[in-house]
Formats: C-alpha cells, structure tokens, sequence
C-alpha cells in the first residue's frame, strides 16, 4: 500500500527535501530516510535531504550514526546571514544527506528559505505549532505517533 510520502513523489516533482526532526528521533529519521532511498532509487535521481535541529549534540550524533554530513553553521545577526563552516561527512553513501544545528527560529528559517525545498517534513515536537506531518503548500499528515501511514 502507498503511503503519503510515496504519493507526493508521484504526484509531484521533488528533488530538495527539508526535515526538522524530533529531539533524538534516531528511528524516525532513518524511516524517513530509507523512504527517501527507494523512491529515489525508483526514479533514478539523487533527492537532496537536509536535517536542522536546534542541538548541536543531537546533530552530529544523527550525522555519525547514519553516515551524514554535518554542516556547522552559525548565524551572523549584523548580517543577517547564515556563515557555513567546515562540513563533516562521517560516510560516503550517505554525505549527500546535509545536517544543521540552529538554535533560533529565526536561523532555522533563514536556512530554510536558503535551502529552498520542494518539500518539508516537521515533527511535532520541534514544530512551535505542534504540527505533525509534512507541508508542501497544505499540509499532509505523513506521521501520527512516530508512525508513517
């Protein structure tokens, strides 16, 4: 049976995807990352996947644990811009998959609209709005209760 992710990446054309993870949701992220994969590997192209989380701790954790790049990032307020800094890829496989720490909402948002992406998957705890599920201009529920239906 198809499951909402699936039918979005039918129905829609989707190559950057955005995903605010839970605090230590290490089993959500590799189910939405191997979700991800196949569909992907269906299509024949590589869908770029980038992870922000507000601890840093957290982050290079998931990045270690999974193969990810981790990215350090900061943000300049007189600027108003995001500074990269030295990006950590702990696998080859999977260094495609680009992973933040932003503490501010402000950041979080500024790396958003920087990143650009066709879709975003939030989990309710990191949501202010307490929203779980997944936006692509509405919102569709792609997750109740740390499963995907």
């Amino acid at each position: 049976m198809e499951n909402i992710l699936q039918k979005i990446f039918r129905e829609k054309m989707i190559s950057n995807i955005l995903i605010y993870p839970r605090r230590q949701s290490f089993e959500i992220i590799e189910k939405v990352v191997q979700l991800i994969e196949e569909i992907s590997e269906k299509q024949g192209k590589v869908i770029n996947i980038s992870f922000v989380a507000t601890e840093e701790e957290s982050v290079m954790t998931s990045a270690r644990l999974f193969g990810f790049s981790y990215i350090k990032a900061e943000f300049d307020r007189v600027k108003g811009q995001i500074r990269y800094g030295e990006k950590i890829s702990y696998g080859k496989k999977r260094a495609y998959i680009n992973c933040y720490a932003l503490s501010d909402e402000n950041e979080r948002y500024r790396l958003q609209n920087e990143i650009n992406p066709d879709l975003i998957i939030i989990d309710s705890e990191f949501s202010d709005k307490k929203i779980d599920g997944l936006i692509y201009k509405d919102i569709d529920i792609i997750c109740e209760n740390n499963s995907f239906i």
